[in-house]
Parts: structure tokens; C-alpha cells; sequence
């Protein structure tokens, strides 16, 4: 429910980190992470620029629902040939190899810092997904369900989160996908 971009944005390093540990080339795994990235945000209204200009063109005729219900068949049909083109791409050399993992050793070295704001996290991110799922009943714009989510985890936690937070925010990146939603909003216009 993020936009394929952020979604690479977010996951990529984590994958990275992980192929480190497990000493494991990481390009078999960002390679499907962009692929299914991309399959993915083709799914919802949001996933991509050009279905937040459709769905904002169109927002008095489809919803966030209709927008799901309408290209899911396409991207269910895409993923088997995806997986399989992935399979073929690393072969067996990649995906037949034995991952040895101490998970101990693991939570030892990469422990949840911050249960607390996990949790808060989890129950906000379901909650904006509801409300996505609901648009079509309480015509919630699904931007002001995020934007609701965002707010909401700033503003549950302690005060010190909210200014460690703005310090922590890559400006650049939040002024470039603020400048890629106003092109997009200007476009759909």
C-alpha cells in the first residue's frame, strides 16, 4: 500500500544488509524486489504516478476498490511468469543453495530497538489500510488516509520522537516525491 518507489526505497537497504549477514550475493533478490515492485503498484490507485493521475482524473466514477478489483487480474496473471523468468534468470545455482542462519545470533546482533513505536506503527498502518478499503462508504481520499497515518505516528509518541523525526527526514526525497505528486496532480488537472 506504498508506492513502488518507496516501497524499493525502503526495502532495498534492508535486503542489502541481509545478503551481507548471510554473506549472500544481493542482486537475485533486488532484481525481483524492483520486478514485483513494479507489478505491485500497478495493483492500486496509489502504486504508481500513473494511477494516482487516473485515479484522481477519475476519482467521481472509481475508487480505491474498484481501481484494485480492475487491474488484480493482470497482475495475478503477471507474477507466475515473473517468478518463472526469475527462477530461469538465477537458475538453480542461486535458489538450490543452503542458507545457513543462526536466528539467535541474529536478534542478538539486530534487536527491535523500539517495541513501542513497532507497535504503534502496526496498528496505524492497518488502520490507514481500512480506511483505504472504505473509501467507497466514508469517501476518505486514500492521500488523507496517509497523510491521517503519517500525523498519527508523530503524534502518538513521545516528544522527543516527533523532534528526532524531523531531524532524521531526507529533505531531498520528501521534496522530490512532493514535487512528483504536484506534477502529477497538475497533469490529472
Amino acid at each position: 500500500f506504498l508506492d513502488h518507489v518507496t516501497t524499493m526505497l525502503l526495502l532495498a537497504p534492508v535486503i542489502i544488509s541481509l545478503c551481507k549477514t548471510l554473506k549472500i550475493d544481493p542482486r537475485p533478490l533486488l532484481l525481483p524486489l524492483a520486478l514485483f515492485g513494479n507489478i505491485g503498484g500497478a495493483a492500486t490507485m496509489i502504486g504508481d504516478p500513473p494511477n494516482i493521475i487516473v485515479g484522481n482524473a477519475l476519482k467521481e466514477y472509481i475508487d480505491f476498490n474498484d481501481f484494485l478489483r480492475v487491474m488484480a487480474p493482470g497482475v495475478v496473471l503477471t507474477v507466475p511468469v515473473v517468478l518463472l523468468f526469475v527462477r530461469w534468470h538465477y537458475g538453480k545455482d542461486f535458489y538450490s543453495q543452503e542458507l545457513v542462519v543462526d536466528l539467535e545470533k541474529m536478534k542478538r546482533a539486530y534487536p527491535i530497538r523500539d517495541m513501542p513505536l513497532l507497535i504503534r506503527s502496526g496498528i496505524v498502518l492497518c488502520f490507514v489500510i481500512v480506511l483505504f478499503f472504505l473509501h467507497p462508504v466514508i469517501h476518505f481520499s486514500p492521500s488523507y488516509a496517509a497523510l491521517f497515518g503519517a500525523i498519527a505516528i508523530l503524534l502518538t509518541g513521545p516528544e522527543h520522537d516527533f523532534e528526532h523525526a524531523l531531524e532524521k527526514v531526507e529533505w531531498d526525497s520528501l521534496l522530490f516525491f512532493a514535487g512528483l505528486f504536484v506534477f502529477t496532480g497538475g497533469i490529472a488537472e
